[in-house]
């Protein structure tokens, strides 16, 4: 696997890492699953939108 193929799974790695914390996290604040996922899906997605407009 070349070099840049590894980094990209890292990356990866770590993107699905963070959003399974953040839905750990508001799940945690909120004391339900579905409104956790729903909180930590927007906070994603709002990231993006930031990002994408750099």
């Amino acid at each position: 696997m070349s070099r840049i193929a590894k980094f990209v799974v890292i990356i990866n790695d770590n993107v699905s890492w963070m959003e399974d914390k953040a839905v750990q996290f508001y799940t945690n604040l909120f004391r339900e699953k579905d409104l956790g996922e729903k909180y930590a899906e927007r906070a994603s997605f709002s990231k993006r939108i930031v990002s994408n407009s750099e």
